[in-house]
């Protein structure tokens, strides 16, 4: 139940914080630096604040009233008070309301108002917040592709038109929070560090910097805890702690800002204290935690009251635990906060199955999956209302066999449910005869009676353990589909919006190499997730293997460039008859693993030889080389054949399991010599074309 509760907590609403916090200093963000003669900042700003200030004792309806009447009964709004109006409305819909698509249609708004007035610096800057709106949006949304593509727009603007990366701290770096929603906490960190480093160099240490930079430190902290380093984190949270010391005078005119930041602080800490069965000292902290965000963070507050619930039961002070839990239920009462209420219904499952009272455990935890299943679908409904139409193929295949897969869970819980019922009904018929047989089968009844009761407290293990195989099978097709889609296609759109500009000769040839590439390794992510291929499928055709090869290092010179490696091609004139794309991911995928496994300023000789009747292709590098333990299964899913590459890159173990099925398909074999330490020789032999 922690876990999830980190989960929900840090990958939905560590942003939803920020965004807050931007909120409640937001006239410290308005027009105070872009006023000119046909602007009015000293009657709108004092609007705007009126309308952060009413916004939550209010309905949508009454909102939007006041602000249309205020504005209106003001003559000749100029176009930066217009723009400030239509942001205002935007804050309303996503910090208070969550409303994405609503705040997105004034995001909309926002650059029809100065997407052609960017040769000015004020608009120019407008301009980029604009994009920065719209992208987040999308980001909420959990459309990454859509949301990467506005940053970058964003980004480019910032560059190209303000040219002042020291301006732009209220936008900073979109990078580190896609890295961190698709769970590279690892990659994410990195950034973090970088964009600290980066800020840290500007020159005047404005709040809104002070800001950022406070909030890098809590997210790199909140990275190494993703990935089990809690010693790691909690000296980035302390850091943090301390940087508000540091420039406490600063702070000073925010205290409704420190305070709920040191408030999250102080949870952060708490966790990581809990995860070491420290209960009171991590009770402490969440209590400080909740007293510090109670007022300013309703939904954030909630979340604590789910540890502390958590924490008491693991504790087995059931009275406080209850407590705790009725109070959140009532603040959920007030405030909703769906995606925590059936979070809240397992905690009850938790806290009776802790108290040994199975019937109560078993219908909270009933009332969960049901509750879970439709915040499931809402979440489909709500996300598929504006997809990409370049993505719906893919989503649809997605969606079929997600849903295959949840049909066969429910299953069993079919099966579960007929099998409790049939034991149900023997359970009466065994009562009732022992009834009839009066007081000498009394024993045998109550004998049997706790059989009974055994035999359900196996089947509320057993629903447990399905609902945890269920979260790991999402969890495991979440990583497929964020870690290797999302970038390729941001890619591939990045790649198309160049094309779309006028570039020279050579710069149009990379990019279109580039975008080949992408469709390529798109291809292979449908194939791997969506498509079972039959050998029968394999389109062969005479493929000029050196030309292929060729192509191939020529993709991958970039990337062993970064590590100053050296490719070298060695190749006879050699044809054979196969599915060239598909011979291509092999070659691709050995030559990546050798760039990857060697260490930098390394030589990685590529040899292409007609051996007879055959093909021969060698790969040989001076690497790491593959330990004997592992040998046996590299051709394999296997999670122990995944490591790390001697720069820190990722491995999925995926790449050599496909190779193998493809070049046996084609009537080939592949196969490697190895010794640690000294490097890897990986072999590919194909028919040759007659």
């Amino acid at each position: 139940m922690i876990k999830s509760c980190f989960k929900y907590h840090y990958k939905n609403n560590r942003t939803n914080r920020w965004f807050l916090i931007c909120a409640v200093i937001f006239s410290a963000l308005s027009c105070n630096n872009l006023t000119t003669r046909n602007e009015h900042p000293e009657y709108f700003n004092n609007l705007f604040k009126k309308v952060d200030s009413i916004g939550s004792q209010s309905n949508a309806e009454e909102t939007m009233h006041y602000i249309d009447s205020a504005f209106y009964a003001f003559p000749n709004p100029g176009l930066i008070d217009k723009f400030e109006r239509y942001d205002c409305i935007y804050k309303y819909w996503y910090f208070k309301k969550s409303n994405y698509l609503k705040a997105m249609d004034y995001s909309d708004s926002l650059l029809n108002l100065v997407a052609d007035k960017t040769d000015n610096r004020k608009y120019a800057e407008l301009y980029v917040r604009a994009l920065f709106r719209k992208g987040d949006c999308y980001y909420k949304m959990k459309l990454f592709d859509d949301a990467f593509h506005y940053y970058y727009l964003e980004e480019e603007a910032v560059l190209t038109k303000i040219k002042d990366k020291c301006l732009n701290t209220e936008f900073d770096s979109y990078i580190p929070y896609l890295l961190y929603a698709q769970g590279k906490y690892l990659l994410a960190k990195d950034y973090f560090k970088r964009e600290f480093a980066q800020q840290s160099e500007c020159s005047d240490y404005t709040f809104d910097r002070l800001v950022v930079l406070q909030r890098t430190l809590t997210n790199i902290g909140l990275c190494y805890y993703n990935v089990g380093m809690p010693d790691s984190a909690e000296y980035y949270y302390d850091s943090t702690l301390h940087f508000f010391e540091k420039n406490e005078k600063k702070f000073l005119p925010y205290p409704f800002f420190v305070k709920i930041a040191k408030g999250v602080v102080y949870a952060d800490k708490a966790r990581i204290l809990f995860s070491r069965n420290s209960y009171k000292e991590a009770e402490n902290l969440f209590r400080k935690s909740f007293d510090s965000t109670r007022t300013g963070d309703v939904k954030y507050s909630q979340g604590i009251q789910a540890d502390l619930a958590n924490l008491y039961i693991k504790a087995t002070r059931f009275k406080q635990a209850d407590s705790v839990l009725k109070s959140l239920k009532n603040s959920m009462d007030s405030m909703p906060n769906e995606p925590l209420l059936f979070e809240w219904e397992k905690l009850k499952s938790d806290f009776y199955i802790s108290k040994s009272e199975l019937p109560l455990a078993y219908k909270y935890l009933h009332d969960y999956l049901s509750y879970k299943d439709s915040v499931d679908k809402k979440t489909k409904a709500f996300a598929s209302t504006d997809i990409n139409n370049k993505f719906e193929n893919i989503e649809h295949k997605f969606q079929v066999e997600t849903l295959e897969k949840e049909t066969h869970i429910k299953t069993l819980y079919l099966i579960i449910a007929i099998l409790a019922s049939v034991m149900a009904i023997i359970i009466g018929l065994l009562v009732w005869n022992n009834l009839k047989r009066a007081k000498s089968y009394v024993r045998e009844l109550k004998k049997t009676n706790l059989q009974i009761i055994q035999s359900n407290v196996e089947l509320q293990k057993a629903l447990i353990s399905l609902e945890q195989s269920h979260k790991e099978n999402t969890r495991i097709l979440n990583v497929v589909a964020h870690d290797l889609k999302n970038p390729i296609s941001a890619i591939r759109n990045l790649t198309y919006s160049l094309l779309q500009k006028e570039q020279t000769e050579p710069q149009k040839k990379v990019l279109e190499v580039i975008q080949e590439s992408t469709d390529n390794s798109l291809s292979l992510i449908n194939e791997l997730l969506f498509e079972r291929k039959k050998l029968s499928d394999i389109d062969k055709r005479s493929v000029n293997m050196k030309k292929m090869l060729q192509y191939c290092v020529d993709m991958l010179q970039s990337k062993s460039n970064e590590k100053n490696q050296k490719l070298i091609l060695q190749s006879d004139e050699v044809s054979a008859f196969a599915d060239g794309e598909k011979i291509w991911r092999v070659a691709s995928n050995i030559i990546s693993n050798a760039i990857k496994f060697s260490n930098p300023h390394s030589e990685i000789n590529i040899k292409l030889e007609k051996k007879g009747a055959t093909a021969l292709l060698s790969v040989i590098d001076k690497g790491i080389g593959i330990p004997d333990k592992i040998a046996d299964k590299v051709f394999t899913m296997s999670d122990e054949v995944r490591r790390i590459g001697t720069e820190g890159e990722s491995s999925y173990g995926l790449g050599l399991s496909i190779s193998k099925k493809i070049i046996e398909e084609h009537g080939g074999k592949i196969w490697f010599e190895s010794e640690v330490g000294e490097g890897t020789v990986f072999y590919v032999e194909l028919p040759c074309e007659n």
